[in-house]
């Protein structure tokens, strides 16, 4: 939904969380539509609905800390007191994993139908190639936690434009943990 962003960071703790700015926005919106409804003295069921959506998504919460002193991962989300709790040991995991999927490019050839290659061409003869098509579609940038069972558990996906950050982020992380960090495209 929202980013994470690094909230505290030091050689005993990290801890990622959703960002004030991005709430107040949400909270904003959700009083705005508000407003517009108070002051058509109408209740409207889709700038209602809106307004609902936008003010649970304002108190919506997602935290990530991770403790070296404890030696304990804690993931918290949630709205408002709806909160779940997830703790992970160190000793359950085997590794911080970044994982980058590019988009996929919209014309890529096919070896069947039109635009396969023409297979009377004569030997020696350079086949014809197409030009590079433009990647379409979005990217994804992955941060994962890899658990000794072989699971995993999703820290944070964003745009594939932020994988930089996840990077920085994921070697935090394999730091401040002591696991090995590994990245995939």
């Amino acid at each position: 939904m929202l980013d994470l962003k690094l909230l505290k960071a030091n050689d005993r703790i990290l801890v990622l969380g959703t960002p004030w700015t991005g709430r107040l926005i949400l909270l904003g919106m959700a009083l705005f539509l508000g407003c517009l409804m108070a002051f058509s003295a109408a209740f409207s069921l889709v700038p209602g609905l809106l307004a609902l959506i936008s003010l649970l998504a304002a108190f919506y919460t997602e935290k990530w800390q991770f403790d070296h002193g404890r030696q304990l991962v804690v993931h918290t989300e949630g709205v408002l007191f709806l909160k779940k709790k997830k703790s992970y040991a160190f000793g359950e995991f085997v590794r911080v994993e970044l994982r980058n999927s590019l988009p996929t490019g919209g014309g890529a050839r096919s070896d069947f139908g039109p635009g396969a290659s023409d297979l009377s061409a004569a030997p020696g003869d350079a086949l014809e190639q197409d030009p590079p098509h433009k990647r379409r579609g979005r990217g994804f940038s992955g941060l994962f936690l890899v658990l000794v069972d072989g699971g995993e558990v999703n820290v944070h996906t964003t745009s594939i434009r932020k994988a930089q950050e996840q990077d920085k982020l994921g070697r935090l992380i394999s730091q401040l943990c002591r696991k090995p960090f590994s990245t995939y495209a």
